[in-house]
C-alpha cells in the first residue's frame, strides 16, 4: 500500500469514527477500535478520568457520557496525517451539544494513531472551562500581579 493509500485510509477509519460518536454507535464504535485502545482526555476537569485503557473501558465509559448526552454533534471535521506517519491523524473539529440540557460547545483537537485498520490511540484536546460550565461547575476568575 502507498503512503498516499495508508493516509487515506487512516483519515476514512477517523470519519468513520467519529460519524459512530455521533449515533452513540456502540457496535461500530467496537468494531473501530482495537482490543488494547487507549483514550487520553488530557485535560478533563476534576473528578473525570483522564486516560481508559482498553476497547472494553473506552465503551463503559462512552455509554455513561451517552447517558448524559443525547448526541455529541461533532463537525466541522478537517483532518491531516503526519507526513513521517500516515498513521497518525490530526482531527480539529467543534461540537454543539448538550450535557443534561445544558448547552455545551466546544473546539478540539484529536491525535488518532491509527494501526492495523483499528483506532490504537485516540487523545483528545479541548477548553476544561467550558466542559465544566456545562457540567454544572463554576469557575471564578482570577487576575495577573498584585
Amino acid at each position: 500500500m502507498s503512503r498516499e493509500d495508508a493516509r487515506e485510509q487512516a483519515k476514512q477509519l477517523v470519519r468513520e469514527y467519529v460519524d459512530a460518536v455521533n449515533a452513540w454507535d456502540f457496535a461500530r464504535l467496537e468494531q473501530l477500535l482495537d482490543e488494547q485502545a487507549v483514550l487520553e482526555l488530557p485535560y478533563v476537569p476534576p473528578g473525570v478520568e483522564s486516560r481508559y485503557e482498553g476497547r472494553a473501558t473506552m465503551l463503559a465509559f462512552m455509554r455513561e457520557v451517552a447517558k448524559h448526552i443525547p448526541s455529541e454533534n461533532q463537525h466541522d471535521l478537517k483532518l491531516d496525517t503526519l507526513h513521517d506517519d500516515p498513521g497518525v491523524v490530526i482531527a480539529t473539529y467543534k461540537s454543539d451539544m448538550r450535557i443534561d440540557g445544558r448547552p455545551y460547545r466546544n473546539k478540539y483537537v484529536g491525535v488518532f494513531k491509527v494501526q492495523n485498520g483499528r483506532v490504537k490511540l485516540f487523545v483528545e484536546y479541548f477548553d476544561p472551562i467550558k466542559l465544566l460550565v456545562a457540567m454544572g461547575g463554576k469557575v471564578e476568575g482570577g487576575s495577573f500581579g498584585a
